[in-house]
């Protein structure tokens, strides 16, 4: 075609391609091998296609990471990558050769390729006849005996001619010689795809791993299976089946963990059958694997997620960031709490204490002071949690519920309230929970002077 052969097999007979509507460029098949070729002239465009494709990939991926922008990234993103693996697969694609017919060569020189093998030799006048007579076509593959290489006979000067017949060949057949290899376009055109798409994942990875820590409550999916915080290369034995794994050099700190798990519920009949214990950054990851008969109790995750991750995490790691994810043993996670900067206060040195939250440990030693000082019955081992909202100090009595709320303990918890008000220079209310953890009552200096119900 037009002066136009294939580079893989040598054959002219290039058919051109019907248009369409993603590419301008057409390109050839040609009749020969079957391979598909790529107009000649349009290695700058698909480089520019790909390198401009490439980045709008990367920039949908990192637009993943804006808030409200999830979809919208991912839209782009994927545009990208079905652009640049267009471009990638178009630039495998070899372009067309100058045609350039061979010589014939003296007779008795000439193969023909047959059935995986060859046949011959030939003299130049045979495949004349051959080629009248149509057991030869332009698309066949010969062996140039003066280049040594494989040409489609069509590219072979005046082969197709009008000539006369020439005397039957004398020889037989060859040893069998493969065909030429085909290329390894559609190999590197998938590597490029991957390539492609392996961007656009990194972007997503990057711009994912730097949106930070907020803190709070984490989300549990359901189904998702327990990931170890880091490798356990160390391992302490608190039971029968009952043990705790560590990474190197946290010996002392999962003992800690051991004290604190203990001193916050989980004893006999509910202590973790495995714990993980590690370091990711600045941050503790507990993992606490729990018999599936645990979560009989609809409120363990609610404790956990309340009150249970801030009492570790004040005992074990005070003032650290802690990670604590509960779930079944070889199952899925049921709740997770993330906790920033929990402090403990003893209440008159005994076994009662005030839990405070992000960074309030001077405001839980006032208000443990408080509680001394009014009269608090030490021996019950009471726990109190404190935390900041945005309408001031919320003080959550984990021992108090609300069926015990009788006139007169509600006047006492109100007075509380109304002196950690003046105490913390903030409104503060004191938060009932009920047995699942929920708020169940609210108590505020108000209630101090109600009348007895």
């Amino acid at each position: 075609m037009g002066g136009l052969s294939c580079p893989g097999c040598g054959s002219d007979r290039l058919d051109r391609l019907a248009r369409n509507d993603i590419s301008p460029f057409r390109g050839y098949r040609c009749a020969g091998c079957g391979r598909r070729l790529r107009d000649r002239g349009s290695l700058p465009v698909y480089l520019t296609i790909l390198v401009v494709s490439t980045a709008v990939a990367a920039a949908g991926g990192a637009a993943t990471g804006e808030e409200a922008g999830v979809g919208r990234g991912v839209a782009v993103g994927t545009i990208g990558v079905v652009c640049a693996g267009y471009a990638a697969v178009e630039l495998t694609r070899r372009t067309p050769s100058t045609a350039r017919p061979v010589a014939p060569a003296p007779a008795g020189d000439w193969y023909v390729a047959r059935d995986g093998g060859k046949v011959g030799p030939f003299a130049v006048d045979r495949l004349r006849a051959m080629a009248a007579t149509g057991a030869l076509t332009p698309a066949d593959m010969v062996l140039d005996p003066c280049g040594g290489r494989w040409v489609s006979a069509g590219a072979v000067a005046s082969l197709f001619e009008p000539t006369a017949t020439a005397p039957p060949n004398p020889g037989g057949a060859a040893p069998t010689v493969p065909p030429p290899p085909p290329g390894n376009g559609r190999r590197v055109a998938f590597a490029a795809a991957a390539v492609a798409v392996g961007g656009l994942g990194l972007a997503l990875a990057v711009r994912g791993g730097g949106a930070g820590d907020k803190g709070g409550p984490l989300p549990a999916p359901a189904g998702e299976a327990l990931v170890p915080p880091a490798p356990a290369v160390e391992r302490l034995t608190v039971g029968p089946g009952r043990e705790i794994l560590y990474s190197a050099g946290l010996g002392a700190d999962a003992e800690r963990l051991v004290r604190a798990l203990g001193e916050a519920g989980y004893g006999e009949g509910k202590w973790p059958a495995r714990v993980q214990l590690g370091r990711r950054g600045d941050t503790w990851v507990v993992e606490l694997d729990l018999r599936p008969a645990v979560f009989d109790d609809p409120t363990t995750p609610a404790a956990m997620e309340r009150w249970v991750g801030v009492r570790v995490a004040a005992s074990a790691f005070p003032g650290g960031r802690v990670e604590m994810r509960l779930g079944e043993t070889g199952g899925r996670e049921r709740a997770a709490v993330r906790v920033e900067g929990a402090g403990r206060s003893p209440v008159g040195g005994s076994a009662a204490a005030v839990f405070s939250l992000g960074g309030a440990k001077a405001e839980g030693d006032r208000l443990a002071d408080l509680l001394a000082r009014g009269g608090l019955d030490t021996r019950v081992g009471w726990v109190i949690l404190l935390a900041r909202e945005p309408g001031g100090w919320v003080i959550t009595p984990l021992n108090l519920r609300p069926a015990e709320l009788v006139p007169g303990v509600r006047r006492r918890w109100a007075g509380l309230a109304r002196a950690a008000t003046a105490a913390l220079a903030a409104p503060a209310r004191v938060e009932v929970l009920g047995d699942d953890y929920r708020p169940a009552a609210t108590l505020t200096a108000a209630d101090e002077t109600e009348p007895p119900r």
